[in-house]
């Protein structure tokens, strides 16, 4: 394939075959064999919106013995397929084959700057969604049932959050508004009743700015912040977060559980170093893994 290509996330579904993103979805038996019976015919699925998709999460959910995938990205869009590659009837709100007594597997968000970065399913095959608005730049969460419908009080009951999303912005205003709180990771925490996202927040330490981790708790139903998870900052009740600062920018992109409850985020954290010698100062990007109490 020519042009520029990427990969942002994987999942393997119930038959522990891969899924890849790469502004297309490909399909792999566990040896690495590409099945060609997948999607166009060519073993490639793809969806074109006309605004230049970009893809950057996606998860998959077993419903009756049928695995479905959900990819996500620009303007927080979602795609549905099934197991075969094919559009999902059914789901969303765009009519591609001008049937209007159905919908064809693509949930548009219009109106909206934003990027979904990562997705989960709940064991009622309800969709969340984790990414950022543009300007500002703030953390979202939306919920969804599994035919896109937005649990937003009136579609879908009960409400989450308001409207059927979650919003979340530091209180330090970044001057910059294109650049201070993004979510890149979720997951859920069935047994509990909860959901953590992962991502970086813009802090100030007096005057200086750092991208810190943070890591946010919210009930899975309501949508409501869960107290008693990390300190809100300046006593406000925000958020229940976890605020990790190493000093310079850091940013947690990878959220999960073991089967204790326990939560790992990996992510990125910038050091630097200084050779008195050459009198130059060098700039590094370590990985950093962290694990939370729940």
């Amino acid at each position: 394939m020519g042009g520029f290509n990427y990969t942002t996330d994987i999942q393997l579904d119930s038959g522990r075959q891969i899924h890849n993103w790469d502004f297309i979805v490909l399909k792999y038996d566990s040896d690495g064999n590409q099945l060609m019976d997948f999607g166009n015919g060519d073993g490639v699925a793809t969806y074109d919106s006309g605004v230049g998709e970009c893809i950057e999460g996606m998860v998959i959910d077993s419903i009756d013995s049928e695995d479905y995938i959900y990819v996500t990205g620009t303007r927080l869009d979602i795609v549905k397929y099934d197991s075969d590659g094919d559009l999902v009837n059914g789901f969303g709100n765009i009519n591609i084959d001008d049937d209007p007594d159905e919908q064809d597997g693509v949930l548009i968000r219009e109106g909206i700057g934003a990027t979904g970065q990562a997705m989960a399913v709940d064991p009622e095959h309800n969709i969340y969604v984790a990414g950022y608005t543009y300007d500002p730049a703030n953390i979202v969460v939306l919920k969804y049932d599994s035919n896109g419908n937005l649990f937003d009080g009136e579609n879908r009951v009960p409400a989450f959050g308001t409207g059927g999303e979650v919003t979340y912005n530091s209180p330090y205003l970044y001057p910059n508004s294109k650049d201070r709180d993004k979510a890149w990771g979720i997951v859920l925490d069935n047994s509990e009743g909860v959901l953590y996202v992962a991502g970086k927040s813009k802090q100030d330490y007096d005057g200086e700015w750092n991208d810190d981790i943070i890591v946010l708790k919210y009930d899975s139903t309501t949508g409501d912040p869960v107290n008693g998870f990390g300190e809100d900052i300046n006593g406000d009740q925000i958020a229940a977060e976890v605020i990790y600062n190493g000093g310079y920018d850091d940013l947690g992109s990878i959220i999960t559980l073991d089967n204790s409850g326990k939560i790992y985020v990996v992510g990125e954290s910038e050091s630097e170093s200084y050779n008195k010698m050459t009198e130059t100062t060098t700039i590094y990007w370590n990985t950093i893994t962290m694990k939370i109490q729940n």
